[in-house]
């Protein structure tokens, strides 16, 4: 389990982008966090991870919990000169191959593909052979950050069927129907605060318009005011 006890954060020298946060996350959570881009999501997550420290208060992480995290710098990484099976037999060495490969193929890497070299892969099978690697050892709980970027459809859907497997996830995400196959519970991120938002994603987007029709209206009164 996951615990955020009155923390903040900000980055050295710049302004406090959260303050005096307050959330857990159980094994069971299923939790989209959405909100404007550049409104500090990604931050978040790397403050549970543990990749990024609070500026004041507590992130606590039970030392029995596994967790994962997917984004696009785990794609950069994957080494272009090997293929999907070579690359997951150097990752976990003394697994034996079969086993490797029927991990592979549960996302959508099977036959001559696990075999290819990664340079030949579209931007989608190489995301799903690094979602492949980082869920080898059965994480609890996987934090996603954006997860469905240069992914096609076939590859977004093996991620959903991909993510029924496991107790917790928490995505950062803009992708309805990722959101809507994988997750139970929406997380709005605004203000320098995370708050339960009770509705859909589709509820959620109706609001951001009645915000911006909101703000627009208050700018035009000043203006003309």
């Amino acid at each position: 389990m996951i615990y955020i006890s009155d923390a903040s954060f900000g980055y050295p020298g710049g302004p406090l982008l959260f303050k005096n946060l307050n959330f857990g996350i159980d094994l069971d959570s299923r939790i989209a966090m959405v909100g404007p881009n550049g409104i500090g999501k990604s931050t978040i997550l790397k403050l549970i991870s543990g990749e990024l420290q609070p500026t004041s208060g507590t992130v606590y992480r039970s030392a029995k919990v596994r967790m994962a995290v997917f984004s696009q710098h785990h794609v950069d990484g994957l080494d272009l000169s090997s293929n999907p099976l070579l690359y997951m037999m150097r990752c976990f060495p003394g697994v034996p191959e079969q086993k490797l490969r029927s991990h592979l193929g549960s996302f959508g890497v099977t036959g001559n593909l696990a075999l290819q070299p990664m340079y030949t892969l579209s931007g989608g099978q190489k995301s799903r052979v690094a979602f492949a690697k980082i869920t080898f050892k059965k994480p609890h709980i996987i934090l996603l950050d954006e997860p469905s970027n240069h992914l096609d459809l076939d590859a977004v859907e093996a991620l959903i069927q991909g993510l029924v497997i496991f107790q917790g996830v928490l995505m950062v995400s803009h992708d309805e129907h990722l959101i809507s196959g994988s997750v139970g519970e929406l997380w709005a991120v605004s203000d320098g605060r995370v708050s339960p938002f009770p509705g859909t994603f589709q509820d959620y987007k109706k609001c951001l318009k009645i915000e911006e029709l909101e703000g627009f209206y208050l700018t035009t009164i000043i203006i003309l005011g």
